[in-house]
């Protein structure tokens, strides 16, 4: 048996301006199926859809030439006003994108990836819960 592994597909830069964040989540869940659990799948369509679902609203564009800090900013803000999540959601919504990112990062040398500029959303004791049993 001879080893022969694909090569990673390079995208020149014209191609590469017609590639969206929705398009890298697409490729990177059908490239995961068979990896991840339906539970991790379903998350990271979760953010696709909600990727669109943000890019249609409020009209900016996923292009992977125009990801950069101020388009995650946004997005947060999306998140907190429209879809009404609370942090901790947020949060994992980010990391996922951030896995995206740094998945395709050699394949689209210009796409941003978010670093620590992009610091995890802090949770308000208000949004945690403790469970408190009465006392006999």
């Amino acid at each position: 048996t001879i080893y022969n592994p694909t090569k990673v597909q390079v995208i020149d830069k014209d191609e590469q301006k017609r590639f969206t964040l929705a398009d890298l989540f697409e490729q990177y869940i059908e490239t995961k199926t068979h990896q991840l659990q339906d539970s991790t799948l379903r998350k990271f369509k979760r953010v696709k859809k909600h990727l669109i679902e943000f890019s249609q609203s409020t009209k900016i564009s996923l292009d992977i030439e125009k990801i950069d800090f101020n388009f995650y900013l946004y997005y947060q803000k999306y998140l907190i006003e429209v879809q009404e999540y609370l942090n901790s959601t947020i949060n994992d919504e980010i990391k996922k994108i951030k896995e995206v990112s740094n998945f395709y990062k050699d394949s689209y040398p210009n796409l941003f990836l978010p670093n620590r500029k992009l610091k995890k959303m802090v949770e308000p004791d208000e949004q945690r819960f403790t469970m408190s049993y009465p006392e006999s």
